[in-house]
């Protein structure tokens, strides 16, 4: 994601770099394991990549170098890949097509190895999610408005406390939402669910206002306002904070049965006459004025 913001003209910085470079060490171990049959403890370390300035005239001098030597290198990828090609599309068309049990096996044996690297909460949480909050406008620096690891009572635990991985905070100090983090694979991630409408009971608990639910696992990300809905839905990332105080706002102001308004088509039934009657009607409503003010804020 960074990757492709750098690539259409934004800026990157040093501690993405890195993160880009531990992504693709734990593919290249992805690869390694799957198809070379490496075991993990064959394979070395990650290093973390240290930034010395005192190196980095030298290495300014050398980048000429570097680049001829690149470029060669990108010609002679190129011819072998070519070469590789021809090689293939000869001999495809005399392989044997695997079974059906052996594609199921070939499956199992990706997956086997894809959820024996996959990432924890803990760096689903710092590569994934909190990309996806700064997307949406949340300053992940200012605890005042994403909370982390926040206690809160929780009496499923045998310490009688929760901690849940993020809040999202009003400006009167109320939850907002509540973000669960849940490794990222399919396994676990329905489990968060659960767990975060947990975490949401605990604030009600502690006279806050319940949050609206999320879970995510840094790919997929799911909303819950389980006070106005009864399920889930999948969206495309995290809600800024002005849509977060629409939902708590549609919470005590939303119309729940608008066709009460309906005029009676006894009386009038041209569209014009519809349309003013209902506009009357609606505009006389003192919680739909406030609704309507709000939305003429937003559009």
């Amino acid at each position: 994601m960074k990757g492709n913001e750098c690539a259409h003209g934004g800026k990157g910085n040093l501690n993405d770099a890195k993160a880009g470079l531990r992504v693709a060490y734990d593919l290249a171990v992805y690869l390694v394991i799957k198809y070379f049959k490496k075991h993990p403890s064959e394979i070395d370390e990650y290093n973390e990549l240290l930034h010395d300035k005192s190196n980095s005239a030298a290495l300014k001098q050398d980048i000429g170098k570097y680049e001829k030597e690149l470029e060669k290198q990108k010609i002679e990828l190129e011819s072998a890949l070519n070469a590789l090609e021809r090689e293939r599309t000869r001999y495809a068309a005399q392989l044997p097509q695997p079974s059906e049990p052996e594609r199921k096996e070939r499956r199992r044996q990706s997956q086997a190895v894809a959820n024996s690297l996959q990432w924890n909460e803990e760096k689903t949480r710092l590569l994934l999610i909190d990309s996806l909050l700064v997307q949406a406008g949340w300053d992940v620096s200012d605890e005042s408005l994403v909370g982390q690891e926040v206690e809160v009572d929780f009496p499923a635990n045998p310490s009688g406390k929760g901690y849940v991985d993020y809040v999202l905070w009003d400006d009167n100090g109320q939850p907002l939402a509540v973000v669960e983090a849940k490794r990222s694979g399919n396994e676990s991630l329905q489990a968060g669910r659960e767990q975060a409408r947990l975490y949401a009971d605990a604030f009600e608990r502690m006279g806050k206002q319940r949050p609206v639910i999320f879970y995510t696992n840094g790919y997929e990300t799911f909303i819950w306002d389980d006070v106005q809905y009864n399920t889930y839905r999948r969206v495309y990332g995290i809600y800024s904070k002005d849509s977060l105080q629409y939902l708590i706002y549609q919470r005590q102001y939303r119309q729940p049965q608008l066709e009460r308004f309906n005029p009676d088509m006894s009386i009038t039934e041209r569209p014009y006459q519809i349309e003013e009657s209902t506009n009357r009607v609606l505009l006389e409503n003192e919680d739909f004025r406030d609704y309507v003010e709000l939305l003429s804020t937003y559009y």
